[in-house]
């Protein structure tokens, strides 16, 4: 399976190395200042494996809905 098949069994955890293949922002430096500060609450978009860091994408979209409601 290709990293960007859509068939998937739950939540797409995206490596922060790999996060700009499946969107173009933000940066993995960016992923990573916000994970460091929990930039309005950015933790809740993480998930560790052991010593990877995922960003979990559904997760990842209802934080940016909810900091910006009028964005569809």
């Amino acid at each position: 399976m290709s990293a960007k098949d859509n068939k998937r069994n739950g939540p797409r955890l995206i490596p922060i190395p790999q996060f700009n293949d499946y969107h173009p922002d933000p940066s993995p430096a960016a992923i990573r200042w916000m994970i460091h500060v929990n930039k309005d609450g950015f933790l809740e978009c993480v998930v560790r494996r052991g010593r990877r860091v995922l960003i979990d994408e559904d997760a990842y979209y209802r934080w940016l809905r909810r900091l910006n409601p009028d964005w569809r």
